[in-house]
This record gives C-alpha cells, structure tokens and sequence, in this order.
C-alpha cells in the first residue's frame, strides 16, 4: 500500500460533526466528540493550516459507511490528512509526527516557554491518539476484509439463503394449511350459525305467535276498557270545552271593558275640551245641564261596567271553586288508585309468599319421595340381585342332580320305571322353576314400570310451574301427593310379602332339594331294598302332588295379584295424567293471571297518565286563573282610582251648585226687594204728589246707584262664574247684606279655583312623574341591553381566548415533548460516543469545558419556535381586532 493510493476525493465526514470552512478554520476546533475535553486553547493561528487542523487534532470517528466499518479509501484519506511537516513539533526525516528521543528535541522543547510546551505536548498526545486510532480501525478492516472472513461471509450468506427459502416454503404450507383450517373452521362457524339462525328463527316465529296472541287480548281488553275510557275521556273534553268558553268569555269581556274604558277616557276629554271651549263662550247653563246628563250617563255605565265585572269575577270565583272541587276529586281518584295499588301489591306479596311456600313443600315433598324411592329402588335391585343369585344356584344345583340322575339311571338299570317318576317330578319342578322365573320377570316389568311412572312423576314435578295461584290448589295437591304415598306405601307391604313369600318358596325347593338327595343317597346305599324305594316314591308323588297343589294356589295368587298391581298402575297413570291436567290447568290459570296483572298495570300507568295530564291541565288553568285575578285586580285598581277622582269632582260640583243657588236666591230676594221699593214709590207717588217727588227722586237716584253697583257686581260675578264654569243669573239690588254675602261668594269661588288649579297642577305633577318613569325604564332597558350586548361580546372574546390558549398550551406541550425527545437523543449520541472512548482506554476530563458554536439543530429549532410564535402573534391581533369591531357594533 503505497502513498498514490490514496485519493483525497473519497474522504468523507460524518454529518453530525463541524464540517463547515468555518469550524475547519476556526480555532476553537479541538476536540473531535462532544465529550472528549482538552487543555488546547487557541493560538494565533498555530496548529491551524490544513484540512486536518495541521496534524494536530485527529479526524472524527464518524467516518463510517453503511456497515458500520471504515473504508479503506476513507482510512487511506484520514492517513494522509496528518501532514508532520505542517507540526512545528515533527521530525525533518518524514517520520509519523512522533518525536523521537533526540538530542535536538530537548533543546527545541527547551527553548519555549512552558505554557507552549505545554502546547506541544498535548498537541502531540493528540496526534499520537489519533494515529492509534486510525491503526486500530485499520486493524478491524483488514480483519473483515481477509479471504478467511470473505469465505465466511460468502458460507453464511448461502446458509442464510438457503434457510431464507427452506422458510419461506414452510411459510407457505402453513399459510396454506392456516388457510383450509381456516376455511374448514368458518364452514363449520357458518353451519352452526345456520343452525342457530334457525333455532332462532323457530324461536321467533314461536315469539310472533304469543305475540299475536297477547295482542287479541289486549286488543279484547282494550275494547273491554274502552268504555270505561269514553266517559272519562267525555269528562275531560266537557271540561276543556268549558274551560275554553270560560277563557274566551273573558278575553272578550276584558276586551270590551278595555274599549268602553277606552271610550270613556277619550269622552271625558271630549267634555274636559268642549268644557274649556265653553268655559270661553257664553252658553254655560244649557252646557252645564247637558254635562250633568253626560256625566249620570257615564256613571250609569260605569255602574254597568262594575256590576258587570263583579259578575266576571263572582263567575271566575264559581269557576275556581269548580275547578278546586275537580282536584278535589282527582285527588280522591288518586288516593283510590294508591290503594288498588297497595292492595295489588298485598295481593302479589301474598302470593309471592304462597308459591314460595308451595314450591318449598313441593321440593320437599319430591325430595323425600325421590329419596324413599331411591332407597326402595336399591333394596330392590339387592333382593333382585340375591334372587338372581340364588336361581343360579338353583340352576347349578339342578344340573348337578341331573348328572347324579343319569348316573344313577346308568347305574340302575333295575329300577327305571320309578327313576322316570321322578323325571316326571323333576320336570314339574323345572316347569315350576320356569313359572316363577316368568313370574320374577314379571315383577322385573312391573319395576321398569314402577320406574317409569316415578320418572314421569318425577318429571312432572320438575313441570310443575313455580307459581301455585291459591292455597286451596296447594292442598288438593298435597292431598293427592299423601294418596300416592299412601299407594306407594301398601305396594311396598305388597312387594315385602311377595318377597318374604318368594324367599319361603327358595327355602322350601331347598328343602326338597336337600330331600332328593338323602333319597337318592339312601337309594344309592340301599340298593337291594325296593320296597323301601317303592314307597319313598309314592311319598315323594303325594308330596309333589302336594306341592303342585300348593303351588297351583300360589300361583293363581300370584296371578291374582299382579291383576290387581296391573290396575293399581292403571290407575296411578291415569292418576298423573289427571295431575298433569290439573298441572296445565294451573299453569294456564296463572297465565291468565299474570296476563291480568299485566293488563292492570298498564291500565294503571294509563290512569296514572291521565292523571299527570289533569293535574298539567290543572295547573295551567289555575296559572291562567291567577293571570286573570291580577289583570282583574290591575282593572279594578284602575275603576276605583277613577271613581275617586270622579266622587271628587262631583263633591266639588255640588258645593259650586249649591254656593251658585245661595246666589241666585240672594239676587231673586234683591229683585223682589226693588219692586217692593217701586211699588212703594207708586204708592207714595200717588199719595204725596209733590212732596215725596224729591224722595222718591233721591231714592230712585239711590236705587239707580245700587242697580249700577249691583250691574257691576253682577259682571263681576259673571266673570268669576265664567271662570269657574258655573252657571249664573242675573240678580236685582237688594238689601244691605248682598255686599258681604258676595264678598264671601268671591273669596269661596278664588278659593274653588285655588283648588282646582292645584289639583291641575298635581295631575300635570303625576303626568311628568309617569312620563320620567317611562324615561327611567327606557333607560334601564336601554342599559340592560347595553350590558347583555357586551356581555355576548366579552362571552365570544372568552371563548376564542380558550381556544388561543388550547393551541397555545398545544404547541407548548408539543415543543416540549420535541425537546425532551432532542436531549434524550443527545444523551444517547454521548453515552455512544463515550462507551467508544472508554472502550479504547480514553476517558474525558470533566474539569474542562469547551466552548463550541451553536449547531445547526438548535438554530433550526430556534426559527421554529419563531414562526410559531409570530403565527401565535397574528391570531392575536386577528381575535384583537374582532374583539374591537365586537365593541363597535354593541
């Protein structure tokens, strides 16, 4: 390996160092890891020419190509990058930068100051690193790169291939057989599925059918009900017919009584105007008489108007006391219904109780007799056993006396005749033998019958339904249970004397048995004695007629019985078939009585809905009620407000009429005074003709003075009616009291006007003050609006600020996710980094800190952030100036 082959071209830097001209050139490049800390400071601009730092600093480690080794081409590239003669420190002869032990170096070292050979020592420690490392790459890549490791590598590339394939065909296969497992395991998920849908859709159909049923009834039920629903729903239409014509009633009585008040408010003003015209106009007296006419009228139809609302209001009363006795009843409704309810639930407790009770007997009942059955079951089947048992006995015991006999017949050839007698006996007692195995067959049917009928019993207590509707069917049942232990009871002395008398009849075959052979023994022994012989057979002949007779009885006994056991289980299943009739009978009774429960109780949720609809209809009549209650109160607040001020401008009328009518009988008393005086005056005319001329000229220059003084006091005093709008008459002079008597009227009338103005001013007062609320309540209203319009606007602002804050805390999280993420990455290229170094026996000073540019990563972050922050500043001003134009509009 020679220098020339060594291109610099195929020299590549790893991307997560400094590769920039600026960090190559910079001086603060020192180290080539994070975390290997060095002594070098920087120069003026020693040790930094080249590409490698002059020699001084060693090439990074991340030089690596896609295997994780170093090329050869790179190891070439980063050996020719340490130049010595770039080293201050290097050797003239073209050695590798390490200084040698010569007699020159101590003399060159000598010569610098010690913190530059300081320098040089460690710029050598770094070099000398540097080269070691490169070796010890070099090293490995020689190591994998050598024909043993080649051959290797090619073995274990075809190994792997073939073992690539062997796996993909087992893949293969077992995809295929996944498959048809799979297939087969879906066919039959698909068969059971059909099975079940069709179980389901037999279900179904088995549902729609009692569905359909239920409906007929409640269909039944419903047409039963709807005739009881038809009065209550005539009831309610009644009422709410009634209810609505009283509604109406009224809404068009206070109509009307709202126009006649608004009549009358505008006639009074028509009078209080016309009144002001003429007050100005002369003609007061004919106006005064028509206004007294117009306002009797008026009071005549205000008297109308209250009678009539008193009327309204006595009707609304009825109408409320109507109502109230309504309530009253649906109240009394409800209570009858709570008490149905309560004793419907009594009702379902007690009969709760009683099934309950009912299924406990029953279950015990059933339990007893399984379990005095299952042991009657067991002593049978151990009798039978030992019977069994003992005819095989009996069997064996037989062919040993046959094989005795045809001994004895080989043997006795003499006494044939009276060994075929008892041939003859042992056939009858083998046909005896045969009948009782029949007859013991016969018992074996009759218990598999006796245990048919308790299975059946037994399956028909399990069929017995867990709801008994009343205790009288409770006892018939316990009665009919305490019959068929009775029967099971004598079938049970029944079949302990049949056993007793079969276990008599074992004994006594014995017996004979035992008999036959001490015959024959003693036939055997005594051979010559014949006469002997002669009559033991015709003993043992009466004896087996005997026994044949015995056992014809026994048997027609026998017979006799199993008769009489054949109808007693006739009569137990036609028994149970009677009690599963009775079962079927209750069970469809209790149907039919859940079905009535069920049946009640929607007609009591009916009830109950009815109910919540009139109490609802209730409740909204009595707020209509007490809406017409307040605006009749409002109404006659109003009329009476009016009939004050209408009593008060009567009273004031009739003290003027009155104040006028002493007037007017003042001025008619003067009149009547002044014709007295001329009548006088034409009396004294006549009786004194010249002398009482000058009186009477004195007096009628008198008298005519007090007519001008009366004239003037009369336009006075019209003037002043005038203006009180009062009629007046024309008065003659009088006496001498009409002076003050006037002076008086004047001062009462100044005072009527005082009054009246002070009245005027007070309504004018209470006007304003009615206009300044309005004006108040226009402004609150306005301001009320005014807030609520802001209050929409800080609510919006409110709600796009949530949603500023969301993303804001969005991005946060997010950037500080990105963060950790970044130092965890960070921390795990160090560790990397540093397990590299410690592998290779060099360990950093933690006591030193280098001082690096920022990288490309954090500047990059740090531009993210940027953006994101202005975009966050945009949205900012955005929601600011809709929260502006929000302020604008309200």
């Amino acid at each position: 390996m020679g220098r020339d082959s060594f291109s610099a071209a195929s020299f590549r830097r790893s991307p997560r160092r400094y590769d920039t001209p600026e960090m190559r050139n910079s001086k603060t490049r020192l180290e080539f890891s994070p975390l290997l800390r060095t002594t070098r400071q920087a120069s003026k601009g020693e040790y930094s020419s080249g590409r490698g730092g002059g020699g001084n600093t060693p090439e990074t480690p991340g030089m690596y190509n896609d295997t994780g080794v170093l090329s050869f081409d790179q190891v070439s590239d980063s050996m020719e990058s340490f130049n010595p003669k770039e080293s201050k420190l290097g050797q003239k002869d073209g050695n590798s930068g390490i200084p040698l032990n010569q007699d020159k170096q101590p003399n060159m070292l000598s010569e610098l100051p010690l913190k530059e050979q300081e320098k040089a020592f460690q710029a050598q420690k770094n070099e000398i690193f540097g080269l070691q490392f490169k070796i010890y790459l070099l090293e490995q890549h020689l190591d994998k790169t050598s024909p043993e490791n080649v051959q290797k590598t090619i073995k274990e590339n075809v190994e792997l291939k073939a073992e690539l394939m062997h796996l993909r065909q087992e893949m293969q296969k077992k995809d295929k057989q996944t498959d048809t497992s799979e297939l087969e395991g879906r066919i039959r998920t698909l068969q059971m599925d059909k099975e079940d849908l069709e179980f389901q859709g037999r279900q179904k159909d088995r549902e729609v059918d009692e569905l359909k049923d239920r409906i007929d009834e409640l269909e039944r039920e419903r047409e039963r009900g709807g005739n009881n629903n038809d009065s209550t729903n005539d009831d309610n239409n009644s009422n709410e017919e009634e209810l609505e014509d009283l509604r109406y009633q009224l809404r068009r009585q206070e109509q009307e009584k709202d126009d006649e008040i608004e009549d009358l408010k505008q006639r009074i003003a028509q009078l209080e105007h016309e009144v002001e015209e003429q007050q100005d106009s002369g003609e007061q007296d004919d106006r005064i008489s028509q206004l007294e006419r117009e306002l009797k009228k008026a009071e005549e139809v205000r008297d109308s108007v209250q009678s009539e609302l008193e009327d309204k209001q006595n009707e609304a009363y009825q109408t409320k006391v109507d109502l109230e006795s309504r309530i009253s009843e649906i109240k009394e409704q409800e209570t009858t219904i709570r008490n149905q309810q309560d004793r419907i639930q009594q009702l379902l407790d007690e009969r709760r109780e009683t099934e309950t009770r009912a299924k406990q007997e029953v279950s015990r009942t059933i339990e007893d007799r399984e379990f005095d059955f299952e042991q009657e079951k067991r002593n049978l089947e151990w009798q039978v056993k030992s019977k069994e048992d003992q005819v095989e006995s009996l069997r064996q015991s037989r062919d040993e006396a046959c094989d005795e006999l045809s001994l004895v017949k080989k043997e006795l050839l003499d006494t044939q005749n009276e060994l075929s007698n008892v041939k003859l006996l042992l056939t009858r007692c083998n046909n005896d033998i045969s009948g009782l195995k029949s007859e013991k067959e016969d018992l074996e049917r009759q218990l598999a019958d006796a245990k048919a009928t308790t299975d059946h019993l037994r399956e028909s207590s399990r069929v017995i339904p867990p709801s008994t509707p009343d205790p009288d069917q409770v006892d018939k049942l316990r009665g009919e249970l305490d019959a068929l232990r009775n029967q099971f009871s004598t079938k049970e002395s029944n079949w302990s004397q049949e056993k007793t008398y079969l276990e008599d009849k074992i004994s006594s075959l014995e017996r004979m048995k035992d008999s036959y052979e001490k015959q024959l023994s003693s036939i055997l022994q005594d051979d010559k004695s014949k006469e002997g012989l002669q009559q033991a057979i015709e003993t043992e002949k009466n004896r087996h007629v005997e026994m044949k007779r015995g056992l014809e009885q026994e048997i027609s006994r026998l017979q006799t019985q199993i008769g009489t056991l054949k109808g007693q289980l006739e009569g137990a299943q036609k028994e149970t078939e009677n009690h599963k009739k009775k079962v079927k009978e209750l069970e469809v009774k209790v149907q039919e009585m859940d079905d009535d429960l069920v049946v009640s109780s929607s007609q009591l949720d009916e009830v109950e809905r009815q109910k919540n609809n009139a109490l609802a209809q209730v409740s909204g009549l009595q707020t209509s009620l007490k809406s017409q209650e307040n605006t009749l109160n409002a109404m006659r607040d109003i009329n009476q407000r009016e009939s004050q001020t209408r009593r008060e401008t009567q009273e004031r009328l009739q003290t003027t009429e009155a104040r006028e009518r002493e007037l007017i009988s003042q001025c008619e008393s003067l009149k009547s005074r002044v014709t007295q005086l001329e009548f006088e005056r034409e009396s004294l005319q006549e009786r004194y003709d010249y002398s009482v001329n000058k009186k009477l000229e004195t007096a009628t220059s008198a008298a005519e003075e007090a007519q001008r003084k009366l004239a003037q006091i009369e336009a006075e005093r019209d003037k002043l009616l005038a203006a009180s709008a009062t009629p007046k008459k024309p008065s003659t002079p009088g006496g001498g009291v009409a002076d003050k008597e006037y002076r008086k009227l004047v001062h009462q009338i100044n005072t009527l006007k005082r009054k009246e103005q002070l009245t005027r001013y007070d309504v004018d007062h209470y006007k304003e003050g009615t206009q300044r609320l309005k004006r108040k309540l226009g402004e609150t209203t306005d301001l009320h609006r005014q807030h609520i319009q802001k209050m929409v606007a800080q609510m919006r602002y409110l709600k796009e600020f949530a949603s500023r804050q969301t993303a804001y805390r969005f991005d946060l999280g997010f950037m500080k996710s990105f963060f950790l993420k970044q130092i965890s990455m960070y921390q795990a290229f160090n560790r990397a980094d540093l397990a590299i170094l410690q592998d290779m026996g060099i360990y950093p000073d933690y006591r030193k800190k280098s001082r690096t540019k920022p990288k490309f990563k954090h500047v990059a972050l740090a531009v993210l952030a940027a953006v994101r922050l202005k975009t966050r500043h945009d949205r900012y001003v955005e929601h600011r100036s809709k929260r502006v134009v929000l302020k604008k509009r309200s």
